[in-house]
């Protein structure tokens, strides 16, 4: 049972930083091309 839940608070704590790191990602992105004029 504590394996179970380690497992999932894992999984949830990996949910959150590949989403914050997402976030990161697609800002940046949309600066860039607000840079070059594409938006």
């Amino acid at each position: 049972m504590e394996e179970l839940t380690a497992g999932i608070i894992g999984f949830i704590l990996r949910l959150i930083v590949f989403y914050n790191l997402g976030k990161v990602i697609v800002k940046h992105a949309i600066e860039d091309l607000k840079k070059e004029g594409k938006i």
